[in-house]
């Protein structure tokens, strides 16, 4: 959601089809924030799925998770979310859990932090 906030992602003109994944039922019956914000996401190849054919909407997000997603939005192959943490880490003095262990879980103050750092387009 923050991401489809910060990026203002306009609405699919069509109806998307996410029944396909074994837990749509966990983004909601209805057209909620979270709902709209996988079908933008989705619809611009940012959200895949999973291998296992989930979406996860409710699962944390790894580092890992989140260099893959920021390398599509980004169009930059080689992004690295340790140059943000580094950043963070100046500025801060926190340490990401993220320079370490990549499978860790995101806090939604480093996504803040991110997305507060990138210019508007």
């Amino acid at each position: 959601m923050m991401l489809d906030k910060f990026y203002q992602w306009d609405a699919p003109d069509n109806t998307i089809d996410l029944t396909q994944f074994s837990d749509y039922s966990e983004l909601g019956q209805s057209l909620t924030a979270v709902e709209k914000a996988f079908y933008k996401g989705y619809m611009r190849g940012v959200f895949i799925g999973y291998g296992d054919g989930t979406l996860r909407p409710n699962a944390s997000t790894s580092y890992e998770e989140f260099e893959l997603v920021m390398r599509r939005i980004l169009n930059q192959p080689d992004f690295k979310w340790d140059d943000t943490a580094l950043a963070i880490q100046q500025k801060t003095g926190y340490t990401s859990p993220g320079l370490t262990d990549k499978a860790a879980s995101m806090t939604r103050a480093e996504v803040v932090y991110f997305l507060d750092s990138q210019p508007l387009t």
